[in-house]
Parts: C-alpha cells; structure tokens; sequence
C-alpha cells in the first residue's frame, strides 16, 4: 500500500519476468517488478534495544537491478537489516551505484526507523558519551539530507572511507 507522501501509481509496466504490477514514476525508488510499497516493514523502533529492522530499498531500486554484474552487493540482500553496525556499513561500503547523497538519505530513513536501536549502538556499542539525545536526532537528520556527519566518521571504517559527504562544518 502506498500512503500520500509517496509517489502516486502513474501506469503499468512489464519487465520480462515479471506479471503486470502499478509501477512507481520513474524517480521512485522502487523498481518496476517490485513490491510497489516503499516502506520497511515492522513497527518504528524507538525502544532502546540492540537490533532494529529495516529491508534495503536500494537492493530494490531501479539502478541497482540495471547495474549488471559489477554491482556491490552483488545480489540483493536475502534478509532484512538488523544490526546497526551492519546497517551502517550496508550503506557506506556497497551500492556505489547510487550516488553518496543517496545513500546516506536511505541511510537515514533506516537510522530514523530504528533510533532505539541506534541511540542504543551510539551509547553501548561504541561507547559514546551523548549529554543530549537530540544530537541522535541531528545525525539522523544530516544523514536524510545527504551528508554523513562527521562524529560518525570516527565510529566505523566504512564511515572513515565514505567519500564526497563532508559536513560543512568540516570543509574549513
């Protein structure tokens, strides 16, 4: 089901392979074929707990699938996302087919789904000293505009790696 602040079923498209399903306009997400509904299944997550949910919509996106064999990942993922870190690293090291914006916003949309789970790696898992929880919120925020924050540079490899994000507050 597609709630109003998704877009709106435009026509019908046949991939080969594939029965006639509404498809989504062409700068959806979503690619043609697939399960036409953007959203990650299961309740927000705002209690703190260690694992989340969250089934990536890029493995579903229309530049993943024509990407061909030199796509990262290489297959779309199989399970839903659960582990924060993994999370994390899912979007930061694979999917150089979408550009850096986008996969910090898909990102986001994930941490900001699961910010129990999130609040809950930044302050046990990686042991991080948050006086103000609305800095969890700022993150989530700076990552649903496209940039990675730089206080999250530090916390993973993949997050040092990131290219092209750089806050301004870091381009001094």
């Amino acid at each position: 089901m597609i709630s109003d602040s998704y877009p709106r079923i435009t026509g019908f498209a046949v991939a080969p392979g594939f029965k006639r399903l509404p498809c989504i306009a062409d700068d959806s997400i979503v690619a043609a074929g697939t399960d036409a509904d953007t959203t990650s299944p299961g309740a927000p997550t705002h209690s703190l707990q260690r694992l989340g949910y969250w089934d990536c919509r890029l493995c579903r996106s229309r530049k993943y699938l024509e990407a061909g064999s030199n796509r990262v990942p290489s297959a779309p993922c199989k399970w839903p996302l659960k582990d924060i870190s993994k999370m994390i690293n899912h979007y930061l090291d694979l999917h150089t087919e979408h550009t850096p914006k986008e996969r910090c916003s898909e990102l986001g949309d994930a941490l900001a789904r699961n910010r129990g789970p999130f609040e809950y790696w930044l302050t046990r898992t990686k042991s991080q000293e948050i006086d103000n929880v609305s800095v969890i919120d700022d993150y989530v925020r700076m990552l649903q505009g496209g940039s990675l924050p730089d206080a999250m540079r530090g916390l993973l490899r993949a997050a040092t790696m990131f290219p092209n994000t750089v806050s301004n507050s870091y381009k001094k």
